[in-house]
């Protein structure tokens, strides 16, 4: 029903406020898992599906340092992904591909030091769940992306690449979270504004939606939504007690389904103990 922390600030600082983000496992969407590094290049690393999101960290004692992680998506090409504690943009020898039941890691430290334990998770492609890809900037305030698939998220992601100007990624979950969330910076307005029923809102900050008109500025971001919620019960109409008393049968309504209930009851009559 949750999980438990410690006393580390990172976690537990009497008086401060922490936002969490947890998933329930579904083996469909989501996966995790663990390996060793071996400081090998062209290092593949099994999955059971095909993942469109990975993150990869250190561990620690044991645990997952998202610091010193580093993360890819499925609309990224070439031997490129992202350092989560960097500004800086793409880089290569990290997370190198991702493919059919596996990905590939470099030699970085951040993905495959010698003796090391490193953590990851995935989601695969789900049409109602998850969706990746990629906008450029362009300095408009109140920006509405959609995704594609067109989900409503419950977390979002989106960093920058680009040859100048770098910045940190920017990330926003939950409903609590009243604007994005630069990582390693903390809460700043014109970011990520808003989560839509189509996916996501940005402001005109360099962390979400600049055009400084100098080389690349493509945005790369990911969304995930939450459970799909179940459908509504119709909820029946309750007759005026008035209009109950005065029926001398009970008020099945509409009057066929009486008649149905009628017809068959002594049908199961007749056939059991005759006319």
């Amino acid at each position: 029903d949750g999980f438990e922390v410690g006393t580390a600030t990172d976690v537990n600082t009497n008086g401060s406020t922490y936002y969490y983000l947890a998933f329930e496992a579904d083996s469909a969407i989501l996966e995790t898992g663990t390996y060793t590094g071996n400081g090998l290049d062209n290092r593949n690393i099994t999955t059971t599906n095909t993942p469109i999101i990975l993150f990869v960290g250190q561990g620690e004692n044991p645990g997952f340092n998202m610091q010193g992680a580093a993360y890819r998506t499925s609309t990224i090409t070439g031997d490129n992904s992202f350092r989560v504690d960097s500004a800086l943009g793409l880089g290569a020898n990290l997370i190198q591909s991702l493919g059919a039941g596996s990905f590939q890691v470099g030699t970085d430290t951040y993905v495959n030091q010698d003796t090391i334990a490193y953590y990851w998770f995935s989601f695969a492609a789900n049409a109602d769940q998850v969706s990746v890809g990629s906008y450029l900037g362009n300095n408009t305030d109140d920006r509405d992306i959609v995704t594609s698939p067109a989900i409503s998220p419950i977390w979002a992601l989106t960093k920058r690449h680009a040859s100048n100007n770098p910045n940190l990624a920017c990330t926003r979950w939950g409903t609590a979270m009243t604007s994005g969330a630069v990582l390693g910076s903390g809460f700043t307005d014109d970011t990520i504004q808003a989560f839509n029923t189509n996916g996501f809102q940005v402001g005109t900050l360099g962390q979400v939606n600049v055009d400084d008109g100098i080389g690349a500025n493509t945005y790369y971001y990911f969304t995930v939504a939450g459970a799909s919620a179940p459908a509504t019960v119709p909820t029946l109409s309750t007759l005026p007690s008035a209009a109950v008393a005065a029926m001398p049968f009970m008020p099945f309504s509409p009057y066929h389904i009486y008649k149905g209930i009628r017809a068959l009851t002594e049908t199961l009559y007749n056939a059991r103990l005759g006319p």
